[in-house]
């Protein structure tokens, strides 16, 4: 009998030591598994995103409410330009963190980098809840509505930002542009007249209030703001537009063909840099962009333009002489 106590008292230890074991490997690996995630979220932090990779997303697999672990997956494949899978990581970060500014912000720039203007202004709205003193933000989220002719939502923003921030001249030109857009002119030209008059620096008011005014057959009193816009932005192609329509209504034909010739000229080079922006292979086009950028004194421009042609074609003497003239 006290043999057979003792084997079973064997027995039993044998199996407190495999539990032991089994319970220390579990512990080993939890171990293990953690150091690599804070090791991998350090990586990740100091922009080595694609070193981190792997162990983010092994973390992500264990625990996907890891917020630490989307989050840097989210800024990390955005940072890398991978967007499928930035979309991912940031629906789910937003998911994770609705009260909080960050992610819907970064969503935000993702949406708006792929021109889903409506996703992304509800994004920045979102922001604004949460924090609605990013002035920066109101603007960028106003602006996103205007692109799209979504004339209702720019003035449902601007009387509501307007109501914290009372006068404030860009929202009130905002304002105006929406009741433009809606039809609603006379409360645009109210909206207008002071900040034409109280903000002499500023080309929008009366540019908007110009149209106005050619829009109600009142080219006379359009034409001083429309000179005055081109005083303040030469290079306005609206401006000169309206000013040689306006000028040929009441008689001035010399000077509406000479605004006409400047509003032509002004199109051709906006279609020139559209021209070089879409075709860098083009080294003719470069330096013909570049040529361009120095007549209107536009040096730096000229010089990116010409560093690229030399960095393609070391040998281009064209683009060799320009950089030194220029």
């Amino acid at each position: 009998m006290a043999g057979k106590g003792i084997r079973l008292r064997s027995i039993l230890f044998v199996l407190l030591l495999g539990s032991l074991g089994a319970a220390s490997l579990v512990w080993l690996r939890s171990y293990q598994a953690s150091l690599e995630r804070e090791e991998a979220l350090r990586l990740s932090q100091q922009g080595h995103f694609a070193e981190a990779e792997a162990a983010l997303l092994r973390a992500y697999a264990r625990n996907g409410t890891d917020v630490d672990c989307v989050r840097a997956l989210s800024l990390g494949y955005m940072t890398a330009a991978r967007d499928p899978e930035a979309a991912v990581y940031l629906a789910r970060w937003c998911e994770l963190q609705p009260d909080l500014p960050e992610p819907h912000r970064q969503r935000m720039e993702w949406l708006e980098r792929h021109e889903s203007l409506a996703e992304a202004a509800a994004e920045g709205e979102r922001v604004l809840e949460l924090d609605p003193a990013d002035t920066q933000l109101q603007k960028r989220v106003i602006l996103m509505h205007l692109k799209e002719g979504r004339y209702a939502e720019v003035e449902r923003l601007s009387r509501r930002f307007l109501e914290r921030q009372p006068g404030h001249p860009g929202l009130v030109y905002f304002l105006a542009e929406a009741c433009h857009g809606l039809g609603k002119n006379e409360e645009a030209a109210a909206l207008l007249d002071p900040l034409v008059a109280l903000e002499p620096g500023y080309a929008a008011p009366p540019m908007l209030r110009a149209i106005l005014y050619c829009e109600a057959n009142q080219e006379a009193k359009a034409i001083p703001l429309l000179r005055r816009v081109i005083a303040l932005d030469p290079s306005s192609k609206t401006a000169h537009y309206h000013l040689a329509q306006a000028l040929a209504r009441v008689g001035h034909s010399a000077e509406a063909e000479r605004e006409k010739a400047e509003y032509l000229r002004l199109e051709e080079f906006e279609r020139l840099l559209t021209d070089v922006r879409l075709q860098p292979g083009n080294l003719e086009l470069q330096i013909k962009g570049a040529e361009a950028f120095l007549q209107r004194g536009q040096k730096d421009e000229a010089t990116r333009l010409l560093r690229r042609v030399i960095a393609q074609d070391p040998a281009n003497q064209a683009a060799r002489r320009l950089l030194e003239e220029r």
